[in-house]
């Protein structure tokens, strides 16, 4: 089937593909002469982060224009500039406390369209026209070669122009502000440090209000690190080390000895951290166990769970250094956090 020269550039305007390993295939440098708006990079683009530069010199020089370069660095605990240590930042659910933080021009940008709930569904090509339809402007692919969408999307674009599922209003619209995206920034433009200053703390949310901890027992309960994140070292154990006196930590992965940790806990502070208690139950022990005390505070480090009646909480919504040693601190009585609701009920 033919496919309109302009059609087919205003398609791929919109689209940000990934590839795989560290240098970039023929096909998607010849992909940016037909219009391809830019590219994901990840881990296995970036080796050990010193070719960087380099290596979007090269993908500009390609194209022979400005593109979109984006990386896979969502901030907190999915980190490709940093993988030792996890982002300095914290995450999206951690920042979405905060609310607007800052005046930006909107873009809708989908997630990768290889994930399941799409793919195994309507398929990544129809998936790129609804999202289209619906109103994203920029539609990306993740770190596989997917070569076939270079020329499978412009041909459904055009399919659904010509069948007036999409409007042509629509198509322009979004490959336009895409390409707005592409400008490089004024690397001399000032830093807003009212934006940057404390911002993990203030990404905190406090639920009740906080003991004074006097020699607390910490526990961290560690989850199966998830996909995008891998492994990564985290401790908020060795934060809180550094700022109270007496810390007794443990770190644990399942089901525990409840009546040796109540008998731990005596005379002492407890501390509780837990992440999606609801996706490994083990946790919930934890929890019961924390409730019962009568100096207990729970560090909701993961996706917020449901409150626990009567007992302090402190949630991250993360795992990021920043977010630990916020944490900490606020612990500590050393900083406050954005927010403080009612105290649970």
């Amino acid at each position: 089937m033919s496919i309109d020269p302009e059609v087919r550039r205003l398609a791929l305007a919109c689209t940000l593909l990934g590839y795989v390993g560290p240098a970039p295939p023929p096909w998607l440098l010849s992909a940016f002469e037909s219009g391809l708006g830019g590219v994901v990079l990840f881990g296995s683009n970036l080796g050990d982060g010193t070719d960087v530069v380099d290596l979007t010199d090269r993908l500009r020089a390609a194209a022979g224009r400005e593109i979109v370069i984006a990386v896979d660095e969502e901030g907190g605990e999915v980190t490709r500039l940093d993988a030792v240590r996890g982002s300095s930042s914290p995450g999206a659910a951690a920042l979405a406390q905060l609310g607007d933080i800052g005046a930006t021009e909107e873009l809708h940008v989908s997630d990768a369209l290889e994930m399941t709930a799409l793919a195994a569904t309507l398929g990544m090509v129809e998936g790129f026209v609804q999202a289209l339809i619906a109103g994203i402007d920029a539609m990306q692919t993740g770190a596989e070669d997917y070569r076939y969408l270079v020329e499978a999307i412009p041909l459904a674009v055009q399919d659904a122009l010509r069948s007036g599922r999409l409007a042509e209003a629509r198509l322009v619209e979004a490959a336009e502000r895409t390409a707005r995206l592409a400008v490089a920034a004024d690397p001399n433009s000032p830093v807003d440090r009212a934006v940057l200053d404390g911002l993990a703390s203030r990404c905190l949310e406090l639920l009740g209000s906080l003991p004074v901890l006097h020699r607390p027992l910490v526990i961290e309960c560690r989850t199966r690190p998830g996909i995008a994140s891998g492994e990564l070292p985290w401790c908020l154990i060795d934060e809180l080390t550094r700022l109270v006196d007496g810390v007794d930590g443990l770190v644990v992965d399942g089901p525990v000895d409840g009546i040796e940790l109540q008998r731990r806990a005596e005379g002492r502070s407890l501390v509780v951290l837990v992440r999606d208690p609801d996706r490994e139950t083990w946790q919930h022990q934890l929890i019961d166990l924390a409730a019962q005390h009568p100096d207990a505070v729970l560090v909701d480090a993961g996706w917020p769970a449901p409150i626990t009646p009567g007992m302090p909480v402190l949630r991250t919504r993360g795992i990021a250094p920043g977010l630990l040693r916020a944490a900490a601190a606020i612990l500590a009585r050393q900083s406050a956090p954005l927010r403080r609701e009612v105290d649970p009920v």
